[in-house]
């Protein structure tokens, strides 16, 4: 794939191997983002336990009309007001996509009237090229984007993270730096530090949070099986441990490609509609809730609900790469 640079810092999208999203994937991707019920953009959206959202405002009246149990709108399972979860996410989502004014299909600039297909990294905005060159005659130095890559970066609010080589299995080999881990059959001498897992084939961040709202991104492509979350700082790093919120970890796990759950107590199976090559999880320390979604369309996977008193690291396990069928490493999704 190739791309032209005009002065190192501006990237021309007719010139990549991108392409602006198509007004069908564009009608796809926002009709996900519309309520149910009103037809709208999700307003300070509500997930229920089933996973299905709806505007706050919507469901409540909604559940006004129900004359004896409540349930959802969608499913019909039946669900409580007080094991709704706000979702934060799905509300940012909606707002950067509004911001990007995609739906128009291909928006123009309202000073040349040429097709905004730049995006401005530093002012975070679309521009043509006109634009553009008024910028560069002015010496002003700032990226752009095609604007695919602008939709792709916008979408999610992702946190940086690094792996810690200090709690990295003696199995697991790391990219140098230090954001992807793969299993080897060649057990490395290392020293075997209180902060190494020597059973548990996983490795933390470095990264850990004991406030606010986070979120990143662990890519799994290819691979058979995996496990993501978060674990708590004191967890057992020796030696066998049940993975569970008890022992203090908040875990989704996939084996044979398509054996999807949720390490809870007891563990929850979880049907996997669509092939899983992004899991996004979103860390609510205060509302001590951990999130699992497909990280492609936003879809909830799962959530785990539980009180936080210490610090919480992000949790990788790529497991044994089972003689190459489990080879691919596991990536962490960087911010652009």
């Amino acid at each position: 794939m190739t791309s032209s640079h005009i002065n190192g810092n501006y990237i021309e999208g007719s010139d990549t191997g991108f392409h602006i999203p198509s007004k069908t994937m564009i009608q796809d991707i926002t009709m996900e983002l519309h309520c149910s019920l009103c037809k709208e953009w999700y307003r300070d959206p509500l997930m229920l336990s089933c996973g299905h959202n709806f505007c706050q405002a919507c469901i409540k009246e909604f559940w006004k009309l129900q004359t004896r149990e409540t349930f959802c709108p969608q499913c019909k399972m039946l669900c409580q007001h007080s094991n709704c979860t706000y979702n934060l996410v799905l509300e940012k989502l909606v707002e950067k996509i509004k911001k990007l004014q995609l739906i128009k299909g291909q928006p123009q600039c309202p000073e040349h009237g040429e097709t905004l297909k730049l995006f401005n990294k530093q002012e975070r905005k679309l521009m043509c090229f006109q634009c553009k060159d008024i910028r560069i005659s002015m010496g002003e130095s700032k990226e752009f984007l095609q604007i695919s890559d602008a939709f792709r970066i916008m979408s999610v609010c992702l946190s940086p993270l690094t792996l810690d080589p200090k709690t990295a299995h003696p199995n697991l080999l790391l990219s140098k730096n230090y954001t992807s881990v793969w299993h080897s059959d060649i057990k490395q001498a290392l020293t075997d530090n209180p902060e190494r897992f020597d059973s548990s084939v996983a490795v933390l961040a470095s990264q850990g949070f004991t406030s606010g709202k986070w979120y990143w991104e662990a890519e799994v492509a290819n691979k058979t099986k995996w496990t993501v979350g978060v674990a708590k700082e004191s967890i057992v790093r020796k030696g066998s441990c049940p993975l569970t919120p008890e022992q203090g970890f908040w875990l989704l796990r996939l084996r044979n490609r398509t054996d999807l759950k949720a390490l809870d107590l007891p563990a929850c199976i979880l049907k996997l509609t669509k092939k899983l090559d992004k899991v996004g999880i979103y860390l609510d320390y205060e509302e001590g809730q951990v999130s699992f979604y497909n990280a492609k369309n936003m879809a909830h996977i799962y959530t785990f609900s539980s009180i936080f008193v210490e610090k919480l690291y992000p949790y990788f396990c790529p497991c044994l790469n089972d003689g190459g069928e489990n080879k691919e490493p596991l990536y962490i999704v960087h911010p652009q």
